[in-house]
């Protein structure tokens, strides 16, 4: 397979990863006793600054309210691995040629965005334990 090629199709899987990630923060997000509204991803156009800045938002809001100290800093952190995953994805799109670290990046800045974001859903009561 052609390595240009390959490195598209790797670049369009973190985009996607990072897309799904932040509505299942959107959602989660919702469902707080005090519910944040992100904005939809289609908003602001394709440069996702819209998004960022509300999502960064989040890390302060979490903290003034009525959340378990526990849920508070998963969702921190599930909005940190977040903006990892993004800024990772925004370095790897400009990049000229793939580097041997590339893929375990972005790889595991998605594996880092799900845990954390289930570890919250679980917390939060959205999702059940999987055993």
């Amino acid at each position: 397979m052609d390595d240009d090629f390959e490195m598209a199709e790797h670049l369009v899987l973190g985009v996607m990863a990072m897309i799904a990630a932040y509505e299942r923060i959107a959602k989660l997000l919702l469902t707080l006793p005090l519910p944040i509204s992100l904005p939809a991803w289609t908003v602001g156009g394709a440069d996702s600054k819209v998004q960022v800045g509300a999502i960064d938002k989040v890390q302060r809001l979490v903290w003034e309210m009525p959340l378990s100290e526990e849920l508070a800093q998963l969702l921190k952190e599930a909005v940190i691995e977040w903006l990892t995953l993004h800024d990772l994805n925004i370095l790897l799109l400009h990049r000229e040629e793939e580097l041997s670290h590339d893929r375990p990046m972005i790889v595991h800045a998605i594996i880092r965005a799900s845990e954390r974001i289930t570890q919250a859903e679980v917390l939060a009561g959205l999702r059940m334990i999987e055993e």
